[in-house]
């Protein structure tokens, strides 16, 4: 695994510089990420019903769903989804010989693609990157694309309830990224690159886009500071 040495100038991209220690980055940059993956993971395989496919929009590597195929020797079809060309092209490259796994460039601000009837819809850190006019609907079409009784399992990064809450979520998480390895002078300079590219809202704002697309039962399964996990059943 190569280690994050990624220095962007401007917006942040998700570039083949990025895909290269993508895995690195995550593992350093996310509160407990081998929990909250493996939460995850386990979570859909109690949802998951054999013989339908699996979909995970902003796959990047792929990662989510090779685990999930590994742990559990599912007979489902996975689809991976992501805007960016680099970290699609290096997921097919990662697993060009298994055949239950596909990967789709696709831009989801124009929506989710035709899938027939997913049991399970992952969406881990995805959404907080797609600009938030076009999130209600993409949760709307993948609560109507869900078979009846399928899960939406939905991770983002959220703001705290109040701005003294913000502040101490922030000055722990930044903590938490120097005792990772990462600079002073790295955090800052992701901090610009990421912002209005990287755009969180509210716990409750992300409730309330579940059960306005149409989600009943909606329960919290991961949380740290400012990260979060909810599980969505149709």
């Amino acid at each position: 695994m190569s280690k994050d040495m990624v220095r962007q100038n401007g917006k942040w991209e998700f570039n083949y510089e990025v895909a290269s220690c993508f895995n690195d980055m995550l593992s350093r940059s996310i509160p407990l990420y081998e929990i909250m993956r493996k939460l995850s993971n386990n979570l859909a395989g109690e949802y998951a019903i054999p013989n339908t496919p699996i979909l995970d929009i902003g796959c990047s590597l792929g990662g989510a769903i090779r685990e999930l195929n590994d742990d559990f020797e599912l007979s489902n079809t996975f689809i991976g989804i992501d805007n960016s060309m680099d970290m699609i092209l290096e997921a097919k490259k990662n697993f060009k010989n298994r055949t239950n796994m596909m990967f789709i460039r696709h831009d989801l601000r124009e929506g989710l693609p035709e899938i027939p009837a997913p049991s399970v819809v992952l969406s881990i850190l995805t959404l907080q990157f797609i600009p938030v006019e076009y999130r209600q609907k993409l949760i709307k079409e993948i609560f109507n694309a869900l078979r009846e009784d399928g899960a939406f399992i939905f991770v983002e990064k959220v703001l705290g309830n109040s701005a003294e809450h913000e502040e101490t979520f922030t000055k722990l998480y930044y903590q938490l990224k120097e005792e990772n390895g990462y600079s002073y002078e790295d955090i800052k300079r992701k901090r610009y690159n990421l912002e209005g590219v990287l755009v969180p809202s509210s716990t409750e704002w992300n409730c309330e886009m579940l059960r306005t697309a149409g989600f009943r039962k909606i329960d919290i399964f991961w949380k740290w500071l400012n990260f979060c996990g909810w599980i969505a059943i149709k």
